[in-house]
């Protein structure tokens, strides 16, 4: 999201390539999982468009005494209906699954009533349940053929507003979210520990990298593990861009800088070094100036695929 939302754009009917996409032409069953009422939030359109060929909701489940009565079937239940349906359909897959229990008004099963700390925050005992509703996922996907043979990636789609930690009420902060790719085979990906920032938009290039693909796409991100990249992230939050990179965040209003941080000492941005650092301050600027360039050109153009004609 630059400024306005891609699926709420006037851009939002172009074509665009995605993880689904790229590796369904490469021979992949390619799926989608969202324990929610089908429809809810425009995900089954966006999957489609995204290029998953299977989606699978509520109605799919088919079972309502399952269901939590506000966001969809309860992610114990719904994990181990994708681990079922993932030993169903042919490999190599791509299959993403949205959960839902870790959502306000964080309320649990009635069996479960006690079972998970409370913590000091309403989403804690919440986040126990999944995590106990992904351990039993993982208890029997490990007795599938696939296991094996396949890359997990977790990461979310925002930040919790319960935090209660200084340094995740900054305006960088507000964004952070865990990204852990996890492939039982491979210890390159396993023990991989580096400071350099990520971001959601380098998970498709990292899982090609490990595939091996070295077809041409379209990505605004990098391989989180080519240390030879320009590893950065980017986000907007009220009027402004933020760009962080090289251990510093600039934040620009589309003309000029308004804030520079230097995250190594500073993490809750206190010190606002705007011209205080011009070298690093023009290499950032430019890097964003050029991001934002050319993927508005490219909305315009419709060209966020490779060949668009």
């Amino acid at each position: 999201s630059l400024v306005t939302p891609f699926i709420l754009s006037h851009y939002s009917g172009n074509k665009i390539n995605s993880l689904a996409s790229t590796l369904g032409k490469e021979g992949y069953h390619t799926s989608f999982f969202h324990g929610a009422a089908n429809g809810s939030m425009g995900f089954d359109a966006f999957a489609n468009q995204a290029g998953f060929d299977y989606y699978y909701g509520k109605n799919e489940f088919n079972n309502d005494e399952h269901y939590d009565g506000i966001w969809g079937i309860w992610d114990e239940e719904f994990f181990q209906y994708f681990n079922t349906q993932l030993g169903k359909i042919p490999q190599p897959f791509l299959s993403a699954l949205f959960s839902v229990s870790s959502h306000h008004p964080f309320v649990l099963p009635k069996k479960y009533k006690n079972k998970f700390p409370k913590g000091n925050l309403k989403i804690h005992k919440n986040i126990g349940y999944t995590d106990y509703a992904l351990k039993k996922f993982f208890i029997e996907s490990k007795k599938s053929e696939w296991y094996q043979n396949t890359i997990f990636v977790f990461t979310a789609d925002h930040a919790s507003a319960e935090s209660h930690l200084p340094k995740y009420k900054t305006s960088l902060g507000s964004f952070a979210v865990p990204i852990i790719i996890f492939d039982p085979q491979n210890s390159e990906v396993t023990d991989f520990e580096q400071n350099d920032v990520v971001q959601q938009s380098d998970i498709m290039p990292t899982i090609l990298g490990l595939l091996g693909y070295d077809k041409p796409y379209i990505a605004f991100g990098n391989d989180a593990l080519d240390n030879n990249a320009d590893h950065f992230a980017i986000n907007y939050v009220g009027d402004a861009y933020q760009l962080t990179m090289d251990g510093y965040m600039i934040q620009f209003d589309g003309e000029r800088t308004m804030g520079l941080y230097d995250l190594k000492n500073d993490e809750l941005l206190k010190e606002n070094l705007v011209g205080a650092l011009p070298e690093i301050q023009l290499r950032l600027e430019r890097k964003l100036k050029a991001i934002i360039q050319e993927y508005n050109r490219r909305l315009i153009r419709d060209e966020m695929v490779v060949n668009p004609k």
